[in-house]
């Protein structure tokens, strides 16, 4: 099959799950059928905690700016243990797919090219790639989708790619469900519901950790200027 057809299909896919996702998926529509939500989870737990993570991990795959909706409603149906559990594994999964069909997509012409547009920075980074990776997975600053196909068409290796977007998302994500969690009485009750988003501290707490991952960066370099010196 060609490999624009295949784009092809994945574009009319990821247009389909999001219009009919944007229908459902959104924090007013969670709130107005609350009830019925909880119950269905309370009488199918194994079954909702299933369709959670397809649902997750598919738009996590697809690139859609839906997955953080979700992140929210864990926070509000499940104890946050198990929602932290969900949606970082899910995530993972849905992230690691995103990385087979871009590694499967490209062509070896796009290879060539992006490696020479990127040949700059491509020495520093695969040195330092841990550390790197780390930074990009802890800090709220970038989009967790660009993060995603940005490291994906790099290409990272895989290993390295699955284990920090697996624990680099941790902090980020537990500080999300938890605030959400003990929200969860206040956004039930409100008319109009708004989305949780960090706070100023929790903000730089996560800058501060992604400032840690580069801390093996900052020392070598200082050790480096210091012998030139």
């Amino acid at each position: 099959m060609k490999k624009s057809l295949i784009l092809t299909i994945i574009a009319v896919v990821a247009i389909s799950i999001f219009m009919v996702g944007r229908e459902y998926i959104n924090l007013q529509y969670i709130i107005a059928n609350y009830e019925h939500i909880n119950q269905f989870i309370n009488d199918n737990q194994k079954m909702a905690y299933t369709i959670f993570f397809v649902v997750y991990a598919l738009l996590v795959a697809f690139s859609l700016p839906l997955a953080s909706v979700l992140t929210i409603g864990s926070g509000i149906f499940f104890e946050p243990w198990t929602a932290l559990v969900l949606v970082v594994t899910s995530a993972t999964f849905g992230a690691g797919i995103l990385y087979w069909v871009v590694e499967h997509i490209i062509t070896q012409k796009q290879r060539q090219f992006i490696d020479g547009v990127l040949q700059k920075m491509k020495g520093e980074m695969d040195k330092n790639m841990l550390s790197y990776l780390f930074f990009l997975r802890l800090t709220p600053v970038f989009p967790f989708w660009a993060v995603n196909l940005a490291l994906a068409i790099y290409p990272v290796p895989f290993r390295l790619y699955f284990i920090t977007t697996l624990l680099g998302i941790i902090p980020g994500t537990y500080i999300f469900i938890t605030t959400t969690s003990l929200l969860r009485d206040v956004l039930i009750s409100a008319e109009n519901p708004s989305v949780p988003t960090l706070s100023t501290g929790d903000f730089w707490e996560l800058i501060a950790l992604g400032g840690f991952a580069l801390l093996p960066i900052i020392l070598k370099k200082i050790k480096n200027w210091s012998k030139k010196s």
